[in-house]
């Protein structure tokens, strides 16, 4: 009997192994979504004074933004733009000040949300940027770092 139970274990150990094997293969071809280093930014203003902080969900779609300071009563917009290296700043959405929102990241930018890239906060006229880029102050700033 201890025999069949020393076998059972020896057995498992490579099929476990392979198993890991298979799992790290497919996450390096991307047929299965690798673990990833949780993001997250701090955005200061000119101050240097921490505004909002913002945090890239586990699964990579989707942002959390707090505000980490109290905001006037600005009646402009408060706008999140994601700037990667060498590229325009893309809109992520309105913040609603003094609430901390969940901003779905596009698909097309999950993947490139990185160490690389920053965060900023811009004051908009009411309903967003009429462009499509910041056209107000950029009121807080701060590269997303890895945990």
């Amino acid at each position: 009997m201890p025999t069949r139970s020393r076998r059972s274990r020896r057995h498992g150990i490579p099929a476990a192994t392979l198993a890991a094997a298979s799992i790290a293969a497919l996450a390096y071809f991307g047929l299965v979504p690798a673990a990833r280093a949780p993001l997250m930014a701090t955005l200061a203003g000119s101050s240097g004074q921490p505004n909002f902080v913002a945090s890239v969900t586990a699964a990579g779609d989707s942002l959390i933004v707090v505000p980490a300071a109290l905001l006037t009563n600005d009646p402009r917009a408060i706008e999140l733009w994601l700037i990667l290296p060498d590229q325009r700043p893309r809109s992520l959405g309105l913040i609603q000040p003094g609430q901390p929102i969940r901003l779905t990241i596009p698909p097309d930018l999950a993947g490139r949300l990185t160490p690389d890239a920053a965060l900023a906060v811009s004051l908009e006229p009411p309903g967003g940027s009429p462009t499509g880029q910041p056209t107000g102050p950029v009121i807080a700033s701060g590269k997303l770092t890895s945990l």
